[in-house]
């Protein structure tokens, strides 16, 4: 049994904070598991690979939003219940006010004694049979808040079980997939490896890596920065720019991936860790750049110049 004191201190706030957390957090996932069913399909990406792929990314979707609304029901179950025990709470605070006004004193165990000096042995005997009944119904409301506080509890437990072990099912694919190119060559779907030695900053790299590349860039976020440019002649783009002797590369700063600068000022970001692979984008001076030509911003932004020598 709880004591008075914790009774007053009861809080559900920790309930109405697991509620909004748990919403945000299903929000994030959908979005993000849905931001990259929808990439898989605007790839330009033909053949078994490209359609392990959208299977792949529409079956996590789809695990994702089935976890995603088990943490939206428990937050329901949190945001109810947090009503649901306030009311408890109030209903023994009522109770025991009642018992104040009627110059009774609860304790901390809930017992009740009479605080009025009685005019005579009846009207003491009616006082004592009043605070016993003060007393049980304190007790009664009590034991219901601890009843509702628990019930709760075993609900949210039950709307969560198996969210922190999910797992993914695996898609079988072909070992060989294959990408459309922007020239309408196929080539294989294979990482490419980290960028080479100075001098030589795709040594490792197939054409067809050098092409895949280029077309996920292409197909990501780096498109918004050109908007006069389709996929394909982006793709093509980069990849030139990857294959020209007079391009600028360097080691980006930040995030350690490769930093390409073409002869119209277009800025290039290859890196692996990247969602979309790198990104593109013709860097623009303000007031309070430190730089004035793309040419300042590819070196204040790169280290260990691979080439041109």
């Amino acid at each position: 049994m709880a004591t008075l004191s914790q009774v007053r201190a009861w809080s559900t706030e920790h309930l109405i904070e697991a509620a909004g957390y748990w919403t945000r957090t299903a929000d994030q996932w959908e979005d993000v598991f849905l931001r990259m069913r929808n990439q898989s399909h605007t790839l330009v990406w033909e053949g078994a690979g490209g359609d392990a792929l959208r299977q792949r990314t529409g079956a996590d979707f789809a695990v994702v939003s089935a976890k995603a609304e088990q943490l939206r029901q428990a937050s329901k179950i949190a945001r109810d219940g947090a009503g649901t025990i306030g009311a408890a709470q109030r209903r023994v605070l009522f109770a025991i006010e009642d018992a104040h006004n009627a110059g009774f004193a609860v304790a901390e165990d809930f017992s009740v004694t009479d605080t009025r000096t009685s005019r005579s042995a009846a009207e003491q005997v009616a006082r004592q049979a009043q605070a016993h009944a003060f007393a049980a119904d304190i007790r009664q409301r009590v034991a219901q808040l601890l009843g509702v506080e628990h019930d709760v509890a075993g609900k949210i437990t039950a709307a969560t079980a198996g969210i922190a072990a999910t797992t993914f099912p695996e898609t079988p694919h072909d070992p060989k997939p294959h990408i459309q190119a922007v020239d309408n060559h196929t080539f294989k779907d294979s990482p490419p490896p980290p960028p080479g030695p100075p001098g030589d900053p795709f040594a490792g790299w197939t054409d067809e890596q050098m092409r895949q590349v280029a077309v996920e860039i292409a197909n990501g976020h780096a498109l918004k920065h050109f908007p006069g440019k389709t996929p394909e002649n982006l793709a093509r783009s980069i990849y030139d720019a990857m294959k020209d002797p007079n391009t600028r590369i360097g080691s980006s700063i930040k995030s350690g991936g490769l930093t390409l600068l073409k002869s119209d000022g277009t800025i290039i970001f290859i890196n692996p860790q990247d969602v979309d692979y790198g990104t593109a984008f013709e860097p623009k001076p303000t007031a309070t750049t430190p730089w004035r030509t793309p040419l300042k911003y590819f070196e204040q932004n790169t280290s260990g110049s691979f080439r041109p020598f």
